[in-house]
């Protein structure tokens, strides 16, 4: 039942958003792929983001711990806030990608 109310909230949500959309803000009728496309592309972005963040965070931590007396966990990168951080990060480069590829 929980997964029944889960699937149709996020229904009652894209249609608002495509209602939204179309009537209140103006947009133009474009393909359902192309949409999911760019949002994946998006996403994509995101997601190599939090890899190289996670990535090159572990790596100076460890570069601090071997160099330097001090200890720095590996803990710090595992903070809930790099996630939507790294999906900023990702969707920024993933819009100023598509900016680029108008002009």
């Amino acid at each position: 039942m929980e997964q029944l109310l889960f699937f149709v909230c996020l229904a009652v949500t894209s249609l608002a958003g495509y209602w939204l959309g179309r009537r209140a803000l103006g947009f133009g009728h474009v393909s359902l792929a192309a949409v999911l496309g760019s949002a994946l592309e998006c996403l994509g972005a995101s997601v190599i983001f939090l890899v190289a963040n996670v990535l090159l965070g572990t790596l100076t931590a460890l570069a601090v711990r071997t160099l330097t007396s001090h200890f720095v966990g590996l803990y710090v990168f595992s903070d809930a806030i790099l996630l939507p951080l790294s999906l900023v990060q990702g969707l920024a480069f993933w819009s100023w990608r598509e900016r680029a590829r108008v002009h």
